[in-house]
Parts: structure tokens; C-alpha cells; sequence
């Protein structure tokens, strides 16, 4: 009997061992798989962040893919050490004028990743401009105050009028869908110039709807509902940018000295007071009604401006606001 108690203490003992082997041999694979995937994990990240930060480069001039010859490559990134891991290298290599190939590597501890991705260039869409203000929308409120005017008639760059005048290179000052908008706006022809008309009808107008959503993606700036003071400088003449301000949630209201060149893309309700000055292209627009009142105060935009919006939308010029049509400050 007694040998018998050994024999089954002894046959226990050794089930125990197995069994506690067997899960601290479960919890050492449990650990090493959860580091095995952080590792890949981070690697990965790692690897798409190189991408973005080549990208980057390029989108500042720190990499100009035109001075690169069709079939080279270039190294970006060699050897940069970011948080958890670290980048080997990220070098882009040219296929055609608007085709780039990225070797992107990347690695944690002992694991590495690398991601070869193909990337395509194009410019964003740019619609036909034809006046000086056109709004696309049903029913627009059309409305100007105090000594607010468009001119449909070409200016240069500065908001200078080109004279002599080339009859060509001139627009109307106003451009609506149907008649019944034209003669709302008929109510302000002392303000607005251009020609061969002061207001047009165009029916077939482009729709910032085709395209605002490029613009919006790819901006430069974004500003919120909010009241932004003090000098404000957006990109240059020779480095025009997209500004998008969202005043679906409330105003956005710039009340001090601001220039910019490019595109202005407002969602909702935008306010410019101050010194406002905008050379390019400015796109109101919305899914919703818009309260654009954005020229209180002295406000200039040369360029163009295109308004979409729903039924009713409303397009106000206060104070001594101007549009001023620019083929230069388009182009």
C-alpha cells in the first residue's frame, strides 16, 4: 500500500510539472507572438509614415521630382530613427513625368517591412471661369450694400484695370443659372460692370459640386468656425495654396490684415472685415443654405468668384468690398 501512495504522489508530481510547464510555455508564446506583431506592426506603421514623410518633402520643395531623370532614383530618408523603430530608407524612383515609384523600408528590433507602392500626379481641377461673380444656385439671394461693386471688365494681378482694354479677356460681372435670378440681380447694374453684359445667364456654369472636394482634401490651410485677427499671409504669387474655411458650424471671420493667392474654398458662412485682399479663385460653397457675407469692411478678391449652394443661397458684399475679374491672378 504504501508503494502504491508513492508511486500515485510521485505520477502526480509529475503531472503537475507538465501541466505548469506547459502554460509557462504557453505564456512564453503568448508573449512572443504579441511582440512578434507589435514588432510588424510598428515596422508597417513605420514604413507608410516614410512614404507620407517623402511626400511631405516633395509638397515643400525639400524634393523636386522634375530635376530627378526619367528611370533614376533618388534616396529621400536614410537611416532616421523615429519613435518604436526606425526608418532604412525611402528612395523614389521616376517612371514618367507623373509616375512615382516609392521603396519604402522601415524596421523594430528585429523585424523589417517594405512597402513598394506606385504613385500618380495629376493637377487639381480648375473650372471655366465666365464673369466676374457667377453663383450657381437656384433662387440666389443676390444682395450689395454701401459702395460694394464687381467688375467683369479684365484687371492685372494687382487689381489694376488693363487698359487698353482687350474685349476678348473681358467678362461679365454677374453670371446666374435662369432669367428670374438675373433680375434680382438687375436691381444693383450701377454696381456691377463688364462685358459684353453686366449679368449673364448661363444655365450650363460650372458647378463647384465636381470639384470642391479635391480642393478641400488637398488645402493648405483649414480654419473652423472662429474670429482669426492679426496678419495672416497665405502662400504667394509665385507659390499660390488652398485655404478651406468651414462655417458650416458657425462664422469664420477673419477680422484683420489677410492677403492670400490661390483658391478660397468656404463652406457655409464666411466674414472678412479689415484689410481682406484675395488673388484667385474663391468657392463658396455647401450642402446647406449659405450665409456668405463676406465683405464688411474694405475687401478686395481679383480673380473670380463661383458660388454653389442649395436653393436660396445667399450672396451679400458689404462696405467698400470689390470683385475685380483676373485672368493673371487665374492663371
Amino acid at each position: 500500500m504504501g508503494r502504491v501512495a508513492i508511486i500515485l504522489v510521485f505520477g502526480l508530481a509529475v503531472a503537475f510539472g507538465i501541466i505548469s510547464w506547459s502554460l509557462s510555455r504557453s505564456n512564453i508564446l503568448t508573449v512572443e507572438t504579441t511582440m512578434g506583431y507589435y514588432k510588424y506592426s510598428t515596422a508597417r506603421n513605420i514604413a507608410r509614415t516614410a512614404i507620407n514623410l517623402g511626400l511631405r518633402k516633395i509638397d515643400e520643395n525639400e524634393v523636386n521630382p522634375n530635376m530627378i531623370p526619367i528611370g533614376s532614383s533618388q534616396l529621400i530618408i536614410n537611416n532616421l530613427n523615429v519613435s518604436g523603430g526606425k526608418v532604412d530608407s525611402l528612395k523614389i524612383t521616376i517612371l514618367t513625368d507623373s509616375t512615382f515609384l516609392f521603396h519604402s523600408r522601415a524596421s523594430c528590433a528585429d523585424t523589417s517591412y517594405k512597402i513598394i507602392t506606385e504613385l500618380q500626379r495629376y493637377p487639381k481641377p480648375f473650372p471655366g471661369i465666365n464673369a466676374a461673380v457667377g453663383l450657381n444656385v437656384n433662387n440666389a439671394i443676390f444682395d450689395m450694400k454701401g459702395q460694394a461693386k464687381i467688375y467683369g471688365t479684365n484687371h492685372d494681378v494687382d487689381g489694376n484695370l488693363i487698359s487698353p482694354s482687350v474685349p476678348a479677356n473681358d467678362k461679365p460681372g454677374v453670371e446666374v443659372l435662369v432669367p428670374a435670378d438675373s433680375v434680382e440681380a438687375a436691381t444693383y447694374a450701377s454696381k456691377i460692370f463688364g462685358y459684353p453684359t453686366k449679368i449673364k445667364v448661363n444655365p450650363g456654369m460650372a458647378n463647384p459640386a465636381d470639384f470642391v472636394a479635391e480642393y478641400i482634401s488637398g488645402a493648405n490651410y483649414s480654419y473652423g468656425a472662429g474670429t482669426y485677427s492679426g496678419q495672416i499671409t497665405w502662400g504667394s504669387e509665385t507659390n499660390p495654396v488652398i485655404v478651406f474655411c468651414d462655417g458650416s458650424d458657425g462664422t469664420v471671420h477673419f477680422s484683420g490684415q489677410c492677403k492670400g493667392w490661390g483658391v478660397l474654398v468656404v463652406k457655409g458662412s464666411l466674414k472678412a472685415t479689415g484689410q481682406f485682399t484675395f488673388r484667385g479663385l474663391v468657392v463658396p460653397y455647401s450642402d446647406t443654405i449659405i450665409d456668405f457675407d463676406p465683405f464688411s469692411g474694405q475687401a478686395n478678391i481679383i480673380g473670380a468668384v463661383l458660388m454653389g449652394g442649395a436653393t436660396g443661397s445667399s450672396f451679400e458684399m458689404k462696405g467698400q468690398a470689390t470683385v475685380k475679374y483676373s485672368s493673371d491672378a487665374l492663371s
